[in-house]
């Protein structure tokens, strides 16, 4: 399933790379359905927001494209199974001028072909 997410932007068109990319990760939130999909719902995994880091963003005034990486957690019934990973996503976007904001339509559901 496609969920629709919207960030508002006061500057555009005028939005600067790096402004885009704190506004991006200030809303890092709306990424973990689609992060944790990669995971088949697997609830013993964990998606941490605050690790968001974009790794590389392009964008002109209809839309763009950004790859980043997020800690992702697994947590198994034997501790020395843990792990903490920094894997990396990619996602576009655009712009819609009528409301200035951000568009990000994301595949969420569990069995999406990339599984």
């Amino acid at each position: 399933m496609v969920h629709v997410y919207r960030i508002a932007v006061s500057e555009y068109p005028e939005i600067k790379k790096e402004e885009l990319k704190q506004l991006i990760k200030a809303h890092s939130a709306i990424f973990k359905g689609y992060c944790l999909s990669y995971f088949d719902g697997d609830v013993r995994y964990s998606y941490f927001g605050d690790s968001l880091e974009i790794k590389d963003i392009h964008f002109d005034t209809e839309g763009g494209r950004l790859s980043f990486t997020v800690a992702i957690g697994y947590y198994d019934a034997c501790k020395d199974k843990n792990t903490l990973d920094d894997p990396i996503f990619n996602v576009q976007f655009r712009f819609d001028k009528a409301t200035s904001a951000i568009i990000f339509e994301l595949e969420e559901s569990l069995w999406h072909e990339n599984n």
